[in-house]
């Protein structure tokens, strides 16, 4: 199973998929509109969350959303490891 996000380009997450849910332990109503970075605990963000922080460039979410709207062309196997 994989846990999948729809993001807009500031990583404001729109829709997530079920298995994302039990991934981050949140329903839906709690999530929508969040930070992906902030609900993921990124380690690249600052203080101020997700897409503050000066190490955020390194994103590789960001890096394939910057290249979505360059090139047009759809993401596919971004993947994010978090540590449990």
């Amino acid at each position: 199973p994989l846990g999948m996000a729809i993001v807009d380009n500031a990583l404001t997450i729109k829709q997530v998929n079920p298995i994302f849910l039990k991934i981050v332990n949140f329903d839906n109503e709690n999530i929508i509109g969040k930070k992906l970075g902030d609900e993921l605990e990124c380690v690249l963000r600052s203080k101020e969350g997700c897409s503050y922080g000066n190490k955020c460039r390194l994103c590789d979410v960001r890096t394939a959303l910057r290249n979505v709207l360059k090139t047009g062309i759809h993401a596919n196997d971004v993947i994010i490891q978090r540590v449990l």
